[in-house]
């Protein structure tokens, strides 16, 4: 079993799951997805991004 990506704002999670339940489904998870659309900037909108690829979302 591999290991997800680091994230340093384990909050961004729960933001990014709550974000994604009310967001229509993209064709596919990009940073600009997560930054525009789950409103997480910066650094952490690029972790997030490996981190839900990384779970198939």
């Amino acid at each position: 079993m591999s290991s997800l990506p680091y994230v340093t704002s384990p909050g961004n999670i729960i933001k990014a799951l709550d974000e994604i339940k009310k967001a229509a489904v993209p064709e596919r998870v990009s940073q600009d997805f997560v930054k525009t659309i789950l409103k997480i900037p910066g650094g952490s909108g690029d972790q997030m991004t490996s981190f839900l690829k990384k779970l198939n979302l």
